[in-house]
């Protein structure tokens, strides 16, 4: 092989070269202000959660604790079945959520 079998790339103009710098930079803080929109929803969400329900570990809203066999049982891991009462579901990937009607 020799120099003549080899391509080398044009190098775009300066002016080029600043255009697509100029892009890539805008793309990188859409990408920045993304991040920060993403993790202030997660903020107010945790925060949503606890101004609903409280802390779970501290119950401050003195909520009833109670055993989960009094309302069904868990078989495989996806599926809750309860003798007393008729439950409709709600399926959410490999979760399934019932509630009793």
């Amino acid at each position: 092989m020799t120099l003549d079998d080899f391509e080398i790339p044009v190098i775009p103009s300066v002016h080029a070269q600043l255009h697509i710098a100029t892009i890539l930079s805008k793309a990188e803080n859409l990408i920045a202000q993304r991040k920060e929109s993403i993790r202030l929803l997660d903020e107010f969400l945790k925060s949503t959660f606890l101004e609903m329900f409280g802390d779970p570990v501290r119950n401050e809203k003195g909520w009833e604790i109670d055993s989960f066999k009094n309302y069904g049982s868990l078989k495989n891991g996806l599926k809750v079945y309860h003798e007393m009462n008729r439950f409709d579901y709600l399926e959410y990937s490999l979760f399934r959520c019932f509630v009793g009607l």
